[in-house]
């Protein structure tokens, strides 16, 4: 009786050990099985009223908090108050302003998509292909650069330009670079008169020199 129990109570470690081992191996494998070309996004941002649904920073619908870090894919949507940047580790990183949707998707050396609302910037690595769809069109980039360009939707057309690099919309024309900032212009009103005077008074100069240099007349 003793040793019939002693080898049911050996039995049924052992059955636990196996099971446990089993366990084991198979959720190793699944870990080796994932696509190793799923890349993480983190979302950051700050300021807003963050106090329900419905003013919150969503994935996937979900309210989130800054520093949410997403693998592979997600919607991401901002609230009326909110800006929101995605860090992409080596792929780049973007920003979305305030009351933005975008479908994002992330692979090995790509960053793709669909913004359906709002605007976007994109700022993109040499080596990373990028291509966002909208309602009437695909805006992609070349490859070879590192880029920064902007997407917006919100007039219900698609405006792209860029700051860097060189982006195409779905027939392949490139995209004219972007205007200048309202900074950029300000700067060129107070530089543009600095310059001008500049060379005023090195014409004047350069004159009074002449007039001072006479001949002493024989």
């Amino acid at each position: 009786m003793i040793m019939k129990n002693c080898k049911t109570f050996w039995l049924s470690h052992f059955t636990c050990l196996f099971l446990l081992a089993a366990v084991f191996i198979s959720s190793s494998m699944v870990v080796l099985a994932a696509p190793i070309t799923s890349l993480a996004g983190e979302i950051v941002f700050s300021g807003g009223d963050a106090t329900g649904v419905e003013s919150a920073v969503t994935l996937d619908g979900q309210p989130v908090m800054t520093g949410r870090t997403f693998f592979g894919s997600g919607v991401i949507s901002s609230p009326e108050t909110t800006s929101v940047t995605v860090n992409l580790g080596k792929l780049g990183r973007l920003t979305l302003s305030p009351k933005s949707v975008l479908s994002l998707t992330l692979a090995e050396n790509s960053i793709g998509g669909e913004l359906t609302a709002g605007h976007m910037q994109v700022f993109n690595k040499a080596g990373v292909a990028v291509s966002i769809k909208t309602s009437d069109n695909v805006v992609t980039n070349n490859a070879d650069q590192s880029g920064d360009f902007s997407i917006d939707v919100r007039s219900g057309s698609t405006v792209s330009t860029f700051e860097k690099g060189e982006i195409f919309l779905e027939s392949g024309t490139p995209v004219a670079a972007a205007d200048l900032t309202d900074n950029q212009k300000k700067a060129l009103w107070i530089i543009i008169p600095i310059v001008a005077a500049v060379v005023i008074i090195a014409i004047v100069a350069s004159r009074d020199d002449d007039d001072n240099r006479v001949s002493p007349v024989r």
